[in-house]
């Protein structure tokens, strides 16, 4: 069987299915590879790593069916090397046939039959706005876990909570929480926040998210344009998140981000060699940032602040605050303590949909 198609279209869905496989190194080869089929009228590659299903379409002329499973890795990086066209495919029981003008190579092809089918995913749809989409969950998915070791720990936690919808990520040493307004009433629900960050990252910005979820299967199924993705949910209790949030604080200041980001980088440079520690000095006439002390240490970046409450002092792994304010877009941070033990709280000055946690570094003063 061969039929025509344009490099360009192939190669995109090519792209997007080989996020789905198993890597090199995994058990169970047929998993490195991806399905493609060609019936009525179309081409359709689905991938897994058992986790997540992934399948997208094309449309062809051709009547003929193929089922074929293939090294959709090798296929994609010898797509991306030639130029744009029109190519053929010609499939044979034994052989994929790739090939632009006297250009061609060949695949050796796996037989379909033990390949995974996408399971069936029947329950409510539920919408997820594109401006929640945009402007949040960059917000909660860096604060996920990516240690396997607590699988609970690596999953976005979803939650309606008296019309709000509650979006949740922690690794046990941070905390990230969107709440929302919303008309949608979700069960409580654990995704994979390595799965979410794929797919945010294969939508467009101006397109709502549509995903079903089962209960009973306890899957999800993401509806893309083109692209269905389905994928386990995380079994398990959530960690009872509201306990780590501050309800009140001793100490609040306000900061420029894009300086204090800066100060970060600056004290993080000797931070590196102290146990990746900072300490922030929370003055009425400031804030002095500087590393762990160390015998004749004093280098300390300084910022001015709008600083309220009493004086105080706090320590953080630098790479902790450093990603939060990589993330964040605001152009002023808020932030707020009750001690040096407690943990920190940080906000968004203008958004007050967002805040985020991280547990302090206990020190003594004597090291500060």
């Amino acid at each position: 069987m061969k039929l025509s198609i344009l490099k360009d279209f192939l190669q995109e869905k090519i792209f997007n299915a080989q996020k789905f496989t198993l890597s090199k190194t995994s058990s169970v080869p047929l998993l490195q590879n991806g399905l493609i089929q060609v019936f009525d009228k179309k081409i359709a590659i689905t991938t897994t790593n058992l986790n997540d299903f992934f399948y997208t379409e094309l449309k062809n002329d051709t009547n003929e069916e193929k089922n074929n499973v293939v090294d959709i890795k090798k296929i994609g990086e010898y797509l991306s090397l030639l130029p744009s066209g029109k190519i053929d495919l010609e499939f044979s029981d034994t052989s994929l046939i790739i090939s632009m003008g006297k250009t061609k190579a060949t695949f050796p092809v796996i037989k379909a039959d033990d390949f995974p089918k996408i399971p069936t995913i029947e329950g409510k749809k539920h919408i997820l706005e594109k401006k929640l989409i945009n402007d949040y969950l960059s917000l909660v998915i860096f604060a996920a876990a990516t240690d396997e070791s607590r699988p609970i720990l690596t999953g976005i936690y979803f939650q309606t909570s008296d019309d709000n919808l509650n979006i949740v990520a922690t690794d046990g040493f941070r905390l990230s929480l969107v709440t929302k307004k919303t008309k949608e009433t979700l069960p409580k629900t654990i995704i994979s926040a390595k799965t979410i960050n794929d797919i945010t990252k294969l939508l467009n910005e101006d397109q709502d998210l549509e995903m079903t979820i089962s209960e009973t299967e306890k899957m999800v199924k993401f509806d893309l344009k083109k692209m269905e993705i389905s994928s386990r949910l995380i079994d398990g209790d959530f960690p009872p998140f509201q306990k780590v949030i501050p309800t009140q604080h001793r100490t609040k200041f306000i900061v420029e981000r894009d300086e204090l980001l800066r100060n970060i980088k600056l004290s993080s440079v000797f931070a590196r060699e102290l146990s990746n520690t900072i300490v922030l000095d929370i003055k009425k006439d400031g804030l002095y940032i500087k590393p762990k002390s160390s015998p004749g240490d004093d280098s300390i970046m300084y910022q001015p602040i709008e600083m309220e409450g009493e004086e105080q002092i706090i320590a953080f792994n630098f790479k902790f605050v450093l990603e939060f304010l990589s993330i964040s877009k605001a152009k002023k941070i808020q932030f707020e303590m009750v001690d040096k033990n407690a943990p920190g709280l940080f906000r968004e000055v203008g958004n007050d949909n967002f805040i985020h946690v991280i547990m302090p570094v206990r020190i003594e003063e004597t090291n500060v």
